[in-house]
């Protein structure tokens, strides 16, 4: 693992076993997880902040496969759409 991420688990560690408060970013940071359902509380803008980067995945002669190729025509706005639309099935299938 990397010295940062060992340095954040032995911090929270540390915390918790001495019932010290913990930070919300430093859990946030070690563990993004447990905040799904709170980020999916938020709008679209908000959301695009947590977003992970998305994995490409090309051939070895550089070709593109083609689902990425149509992820990437996507208008921002359609984009949008299916984002909200599925951050909505997935509120009301949570609650």
């Amino acid at each position: 693992m990397h010295p940062e991420v060992l340095k954040d688990l032995e911090v929270l560690h540390y915390h918790v076993e001495n019932n010290y408060p913990v930070e919300k970013e430093l859990v946030f940071k070690v563990v993004p997880e447990l905040y799904t359902h709170e980020i999916n509380k938020l709008g679209f803008a908000d959301r695009l902040r947590f977003k992970k980067p998305r994995i490409s995945y090309a051939r070895a002669d550089g070709e593109q496969l083609e689902v990425d190729v149509n992820y990437n025509r996507m208008k921002e706005s359609e984009l949008e759409k299916l984002m909200d639309k599925s951050m909505q099935m997935e509120m009301y299938l949570l609650e």
